[in-house]
């Protein structure tokens, strides 16, 4: 990697790292710094799921990144200390990597972070029957790498500007023709109901919908309003439904998770109606083009950072 991120760290993560609470057992915190902490033994199960699978090849170079963090945490160094202490050139790395790796299929993201909390899950279960069997677990660990990731989305919040938080949670942004809508159960012998809309996908604006574009079912559970056939809209995916980790291919949600709960917005005259201000681009009527341009030059962004 051009640049090495995880030499450039190692300068501003020398410094001793203060107590914190990340996780708690049977109202026990053992992560907890404190005068006992010398009677537990620090076990770090990171590895990398590249070596265990095959992926893409941006997932080798996120995997070389949670190495870094992981093989320079210890009992004394919190990993999450090392990330709030980061500059704010080395946290916009970091959040471009996260950015980017959420902007993959479902499948593949859901394997990799099988992979990677694996050995974690599997120490958890350890503990679990110990202290059912009256044991004292006397270790302490690093937090699993799924919510280390998820961490990093919450700190994003604080550290970057909003766009950041809408491509994080915005997996896709299509524009799409509504072609027919139900209103039915979310699943068979479910009481909670939603619209399912089937659609024609006419523009991908980010470039990473991989689904078929003549028909594509979207679930608009969560959001206000309703989407009319026959009509064009701007329309943003958290990503594929998925029940449990199985992902129910040709499903996406409709989300507005940093729009104030607005997924959808009508487009008339190649304008999007944005009548609530939610997508910040200054004006209620939004040139399509102009957005497409903005989403553009932020991917490229990503990229860049990412190199």
């Amino acid at each position: 990697m051009k640049n090495i991120f995880f030499i450039a760290l190692i300068f501003c993560l020398s410094v001793s790292l203060k107590s914190e609470i990340l996780g708690k057992t049977q109202g026990k915190n053992i992560y907890l710094q404190n005068e006992k902490s010398d009677n537990y033994v620090w076990k770090n199960p990171f590895r990398k799921a590249t070596s265990l699978h095959e992926f893409p090849a941006f997932f080798y170079k996120m995997d070389s990144v949670l190495d870094y963090f992981y093989s320079n945490c210890s009992k004394d160094r919190r990993i999450m200390r090392m990330v709030t202490d980061l500059d704010e050139d080395e946290f916009k790395k970091l959040a471009a990597f996260v950015v980017k790796l959420r902007s993959y299929p479902e499948n593949l993201y859901f394997d990799y972070i099988s992979l990677l909390n694996e050995p974690f899950d599997e120490m958890y279960r350890i503990e679990f029957e110990m202290q059912k069997n009256g044991q004292e677990y006397n270790v302490i660990r690093p937090i699993r790498p799924g919510a280390f990731l998820a961490n990093i989305r919450d700190i994003m919040k604080k550290r970057l500007p909003w766009d950041w938080q809408f491509f994080y949670y915005n997996k896709f942004i299509v524009v799409v023709k509504v072609k027919d809508k139900v209103y039915k159960p979310l699943a068979p012998g479910d009481h909670q109901k939603a619209f399912f809309y089937t659609c024609q996908v006419l523009d991908d604006l980010r470039g990473n919908y991989y689904g078929d574009k003549e028909r594509i079912t979207l679930i608009g559970n969560f959001i206000k309003g309703q989407m009319e056939v026959n009509k064009k809209y701007l329309v943003l995916l958290l990503g594929e439904e998925a029940r449990g980790r199985e992902v129910i291919k040709g499903q996406y949600l409709i989300r507005g998770i940093v729009t104030d709960d607005y997924g959808f917005f009508p487009i008339e005259n190649d304008e999007i109606i944005d009548d609530n201000g939610v997508l910040r681009m200054d004006t209620n009527r939004i040139k399509l083009s102009l957005f497409k341009n903005k989403i553009i030059r932020f991917c490229r962004e990503i990229e860049e950072t990412i190199k």
